[in-house]
């Protein structure tokens, strides 16, 4: 996971903690430690005026970043909200109006 190079954000370091905390599980408990870290990653651009645009983005060590735009709209607006909702909940177990 530490060469593949991704951005500095959150959202890489979420995915690249699950695979290692999926992969301590398995070590401990004997069986094959085989989860791998898909790189994917989604980021939110503020435009203004409540639109927001979503990047999904893919980053694998050796390869050229592979990924799209949408938006910007006010539907992923709604998105972006609820993502960081979602988030806040996981995290620290409670609701937090963002």
């Amino acid at each position: 996971m530490t060469s593949v190079g991704t951005p500095k954000a959150g959202v890489f370091a979420e995915g690249q903690a699950a695979v290692a905390a999926q992969r301590i599980v398995a070590t401990v408990r004997g069986e094959s430690a085989d989860a791998t870290y898909d790189g994917r990653g989604i980021c939110y651009l503020e435009f203004g005026g409540d639109r927001v645009a979503k990047v999904d983005v893919t980053f694998r060590a050796g390869e050229r970043p592979v990924g799209g735009l949408q938006g910007p709209s006010a539907d992923l607006a709604a998105d972006k909200h609820a993502f960081g909702t979602d988030r806040i909940r996981r995290w620290f177990g409670r609701e937090w109006d963002i």
